[in-house]
């Protein structure tokens, strides 16, 4: 698959909201893998969950 802007997913919701809605399942991994420091970017993620 080619990798341009037509075929690129956006965020749609926030985690927060997310689970706050019931989502049984989340991906998250862009601002994760993005992230100069991945620890704290997925620590920042698990925070906003709960």
């Amino acid at each position: 698959m080619e990798n341009n802007i037509s075929n690129y997913q956006k965020q749609e919701t926030y985690v927060r909201d997310a689970v706050k809605n019931g989502a049984d399942l989340l991906v998250c991994s862009s601002p994760i893998r993005k992230s100069k420091n991945r620890k704290e970017a997925l620590m920042r993620t698990l925070d906003e969950m709960y």
